[in-house]
């Protein structure tokens, strides 16, 4: 297969995808703003973990290396129960506003 055919199928299964990805990073948007306001409750706070679990695998297969790697940030940040440091806070909204940015443009292909 030619670099650009496979340029060409990449674009168009990112495409397909795009929205689930994009919804992942809202769920962590919403529960980093829920910690900001003191009202991230346990369910929303293990969404999170989700999202940014499943976020960090979509954007490495896509070839987004540094999204996947602020996702797992992101997913250590929520994980378990112990309280998150009001430093964590300021980490995950700039991870939050850069993996929305970085997944706005489309994937490259090599």
């Amino acid at each position: 297969m030619s670099a650009d055919a496979m340029s060409e199928k990449l674009t168009g299964l990112w495409a397909k995808t795009r929205d689930s990805v994009l919804a992942r990073v809202a769920v962590i948007e919403s529960a980093t703003d829920a910690l900001r306001t003191g009202t991230l409750d346990a369910d929303a706070r293990a969404a999170a973990e989700r999202a940014a679990h499943k976020l960090a695998g979509v954007a490495g297969t896509f070839g987004y290396w540094e999204a996947a790697e602020m996702a797992r940030e992101a997913e250590s940040a929520f994980e378990g129960t112990e309280p998150i440091p009001p430093m964590c806070v300021t980490q995950l909204s700039e991870i939050a506003v850069k993996l929305h940015a970085q997944l706005m443009v489309p994937p490259k292909s090599e």
